[in-house]
């Protein structure tokens, strides 16, 4: 072995020591609780340690490369190729060098084993400060590597003691320091263990937690929120909370108060609750857990809550009109609004554990399977945990469409109030709670903002009769100042009839033309109390004007008779004035007469004249 290639060995060997070195202090820092307090550092010392962890699996591959060289080497020692003298080294080399590389088998497997297992912890660790939760009850893949590490730990624990023992004998410079790194491998594997067994404890028995919500006794608490904002995000997204949850770590009373004064074999009370809040906005998610008050709530108790804002995740799963999934407790909850999710959709629900007193008045739209009018889905079907669920009308049973007596069903009673929304977009302006067969026109509506040349468009008709939930929408829009006649004079392009007021872009006039001169026209409503009609003359000069059969007074204005009006239903006619047959006679004969007088006349003044 050449000096170059003891140095590189040693080198080496250092790089694993040093790898190995700090990773155990990283280790007794976690174990003994010294990790930092603040976020960001110990954001920083987690995401360090694990990189030195994880960079063991590379440290190793690299021993193994160089040992393989000295085994070529000790290859060719053996088969005369090089200096004979050497022999006496390769025995040496040969069992020591094959005793390594078959120990470096077990450790190149044992490091891959730890780096896919600290990837797997380290996702728990490095995303605290962060606030990514990992639920470990539901992440058997971490059990598993778990598993397989600590067996090939074991081997390798095994395989470096040996070949420590042999390393005495041969002095070599590659097997000076494997004692101590096999007493850092130890002390990892020991932790590393421990975690192990604390993390499967947690999933056999139900975990170190103990949800604790409930009103009389929560000293941490949401209460009489109110929110009106449209709420839009990818996954958790709720109208007053996203997600509800504990944060699980290696150190877990530094995010969580203990309750108790336990010894360090301890569990945790913790409490979550959100009381008397309201959500009145849409809520928006593009993935999975959406819920009018919470999208996930993982823990927590939800009561007196009222969510009437749509819930809308088409692509999502795990969407409910109070909250999206719930392992805690919802009580005397209500939402009335549309749901719309793609399995486990519900009205209060749509995965749920525990839900009492609950009622929901929705439209669940869009499910594939597992949808409710109460839960989509519920853990199991327990009297004590499910009571006096109800539902009124809509498209779907409680739960997963079946209803269930006394637990969760239909009201037997229909609402005796209906509710009425106006919205301008996607901002609500108000609400009402209104009897069924109100007439719209008889509810208050909210003032919205003006806009200077604009006017604000409702959507429904003010003779609306409200049997169900209703949206009316607002809108601004620029007036229509003239409303034209389909038909023009004669020949001419001038329309037969106009109406001046503020109209919509789409309104028409009504307009129909029995014969000429002779219109029926029913003018939209336009908010206005009188408007200005006008028609254009007739070719005679002598005519009638009525509307609705009563003569009217026009005033000229060019080709148009024009006059004004406050209703909106009218019959207007034109007609031609014509003389009496009698009056025309005695018409004549009076200007005959005329005539035969002046005739008279001029004659005898003719002869006066001629006489003088």
């Amino acid at each position: 072995m050449t000096d170059a290639e003891k140095n590189a060995l040693i080198a080496q060997n250092n790089q694993l020591r040093e790898d190995l070195n700090y990773s155990s202090a990283f280790v007794d820092e976690a174990e003994n609780r010294l990790l930092p307090q603040v976020p960001e550092q110990r954001q920083a010392r987690v995401e360090d340690g694990f990189s030195h962890i994880n960079r063991l699996a590379g440290d190793a591959r690299a021993m193994r490369t160089m040992l393989e060289g000295l085994r070529n080497q000790r290859d060719l020692i053996a088969s005369g190729a090089v200096q004979t003298e050497a022999a006496r080294r390769d025995k040496a080399l040969n069992a020591s060098v094959s005793n390594i590389l078959d120990s470096m088998d077990d450790m190149d497997k044992a490091t891959t084993g730890l780096s896919k297992f600290s990837s797997s912890i380290g996702g728990t660790l490095s995303d605290v400060s962060n606030n990514v939760n990992i639920h470990i009850e539901s992440n058997p893949a971490v059990r598993a590597a778990g598993d397989n590490l600590y067996a090939q730990l074991d081997s390798l624990s095994a395989q470096l003691d040996s070949l420590s023992a042999f390393g005495r004998d041969d002095s070599t410079e590659v097997l000076e320091n494997l004692s101590a790194i096999n007493t850092r491998f130890n002390s990892m594997t020991d932790l590393l263990r421990n975690e192990r067994d604390r993390l499967n404890s947690i999933a056999d028995d139900g975990g170190i937690f103990e949800d604790a919500s409930a009103y009389e006794n929560s000293t941490s608490r949401i209460s009489a929120c109110r929110n009106e904002g449209i709420v839009s995000g990818d996954k958790g997204v709720g109208g007053i909370a996203g997600t509800i949850g504990i944060e699980y770590d290696l150190d877990p009373d530094k995010d969580i108060l203990r309750t108790n004064d336990r010894s360090l074999d301890y569990s945790f009370g913790v409490s979550a609750v959100i009381l008397d809040s309201e959500n009145m906005a849409r809520v928006e998610g593009r993935g999975d857990y959406a819920g009018g008050i919470s999208g996930k709530m993982e823990i927590g108790y939800l009561s007196g809550n009222k969510n009437t804002g749509d819930v809308d995740a088409e692509n999502g799963r795990f969407i409910g009109g109070i909250a999206g999934f719930s392992n805690g407790t919802l009580n005397n909850n209500t939402a009335r609004c549309r749901v719309t999710g793609q399995k486990n959709v519900g009205g209060i629900s749509g995965y749920g554990t525990t839900l009492t007193g609950n009622s929901a008045a929705v439209t669940i739209l869009g499910e594939e399977e597992y949808a409710g009018s109460i839960a989509g889905k519920v853990e199991k079907l327990d009297a004590d945990a499910l009571q006096g669920n109800v539902y009124y009308g809509g498209n779907y049973g409680a739960i997963d469409n079946i209803d269930y007596a006394g637990m969760a069903e239909e009201s037997a009673t229909p609402l005796d109030t209906l509710l009425v929304k106006f919205m301008m977009g996607d901002r609500l302006l108000g609400m009402h709670e209104v009897k069924p067969g109100t007439v719209l026109q008889d509810v208050a509506f909210p003032e919205a903002e003006q806009k200077e040349g604009f006017f604000i468009q409702w959507d429904q008709p003010m003779d609306t009769v409200i049997d169900d939930d209703l949206v009316v929408k607002a809108s601004y829009y620029l007036p229509v100042a003239m409303l034209d006649a389909p038909e023009n004079y004669h020949d001419s392009n001038k329309p037969v009839l106009m109406v001046d007021g503020q109209f919509m872009e789409d309104d028409t006039l009504g307009f129909t033309m029995p014969e000429e001169n002779h219109y029926v026209i029913e003018i939209p409503d336009d908010g206005l109390t009188e408007r200005k009609v006008r028609v254009h003359k007739p070719e005679w000069k002598n005519y009638s004007f009525t509307v609705n059969g009563q003569a009217v007074e026009t005033e000229d204005f060019g080709d148009y008779l024009v006059f004004v009006t406050g209703e909106s239903k009218l019959d207007i006619t034109i007609t031609k004035k014509t003389l009496p047959y009698g009056t025309i006679v005695t018409a004549a004969l009076g200007v005959i007469a005329l005539v035969a007088s002046v005739v008279f006349y001029i004659k005898k003044s003719a002869g006066k004249i001629k006489q003088h």
